[in-house]
């Protein structure tokens, strides 16, 4: 009997501890993203790039699209174009091509790994 109820302890502990350390993705980190963030700083992955500050860009979220928008070079071709996106709490596909790594999502400040970029990017959003 004792042999039981340290068993059952020991069961109840665990699943206590894998349910207590289970991301909650129920679709609201989604809802998070909506809104306009301001690119506050860029550093590329080569050490030979200089970080950048890159005043002016930001980026434009809804419900189903992502747009660029490039304060010092508006005429780059997708500056203001809308892009379909998907987010699945970690990882940012455009168009179906899985291209930024969410890397800390804190409050109105996230991260972006760009791949095709090879550099990250640190946004704030716009109150």
């Amino acid at each position: 009997m004792k042999k039981f109820f340290c068993a059952a302890a020991l069961l109840l502990g665990v699943s206590f501890l894998f349910s207590s350390c289970h991301k909650d993705n129920d679709g609201d980190d989604a809802s998070k993203l909506i809104g306009t963030w301001d690119c506050i700083s860029t550093v590329y992955d080569d050490a030979d790039k200089a970080p950048e500050g890159n005043v002016g860009d930001y980026i434009v979220l809804t419900a189903t699209t992502l747009t660029f928008y490039y304060g010092d070079d508006p005429d780059l071709s997708d500056h203001g174009k809308p892009y379909g996106y998907s987010f699945d709490g970690s990882h940012i596909s455009v168009n179906g091509e899985h291209i930024i790594d969410v890397t800390s999502f804190k409050g109105d400040t996230m991260v972006w790994h760009f791949i095709p970029m090879k550099g990250s990017k640190t946004y704030k959003k716009r109150k």
